[in-house]
């Protein structure tokens, strides 16, 4: 597989971009937001288009989505907070249910998938709530093989940081900025392969449909 090409000005972009994100997340209710506008941003560093000013597409798209990020941060607290408890339940029962093992490893699976591609479909289309967490969950299922790569990735990724930061704690500060844009730079890649598939046969219909007009003319 060949490896993508990153050029110097995409690095220093992304590092511009973390700085950003963490700066606009710090109240914590704009997180929501802020991780939109940087999936946003991310996909014009990725597809490394010219002259683009970090600030002013974050800010832009921090302002556009900041209802719906902000919806869908709470419902993601929401569903880190329930499938903690879940988990915590099946703990203080020494884990005695198979069942619950079971629903307790699907629930999360899906949840934490939702996330995966609730914020990067926000950051592309323009939707109603209800249509986003729908078409989310579907992406979620659709391409379950590009889902469970992208969690097996961030798991590694925050296993080992949470081990670094355990044995040398001033990386916790380093973390702090780096982890955010990782997970970010991690999931757009894929997200923009998923939704060009998407796209690419409305758009030769598109082209057929012009085609076939023009023929006829």
């Amino acid at each position: 597989m060949k490896l993508p090409q990153i050029t110097t000005k995409q690095i220093l972009q992304t590092i511009q971009l973390a700085f950003i994100y963490v700066i606009f997340s710090i109240p914590l209710i704009t997180m929501g937001a802020a991780t939109c506008a940087a999936y946003y941003v991310s996909l014009k560093i990725i597809n490394k288009t010219p002259d683009i000013n970090i600030f002013s597409l974050f800010f832009k798209s921090f302002t556009q989505n900041f209802l719906q990020g902000t919806l869908m941060w709470i419902l993601t607290v929401g569903i880190i907070y329930l499938l903690t408890l879940f988990w915590q339940n099946l703990a203080q029962n020494d884990f005695d249910s198979f069942f619950k093992i079971i629903l307790a490893i699907i629930l999360s699976l899906f949840g934490l998938m939702l996330v995966l591609y609730s914020f990067p479909t926000i950051a592309r289309y323009t939707n109603k709530f209800t249509t986003l967490l729908r078409n989310s969950a579907i992406l979620s299922i659709q391409f379950y093989t590009y889902s469970f790569s992208l969690l097996i990735k961030l798991f590694i990724i925050y296993f080992l940081a949470g081990f670094l930061t355990y044995f040398i704690p001033p990386l916790f500060f380093v973390c702090f900025i780096i982890l955010p844009i990782t997970t970010v730079m991690i999931i757009s890649p894929i997200t923009n392969k998923i939704f060009s598939q998407l796209e690419k046969p409305q758009e030769e219909s598109t082209i057929q449909e012009n085609t076939e007009e023009s023929s006829e003319n």
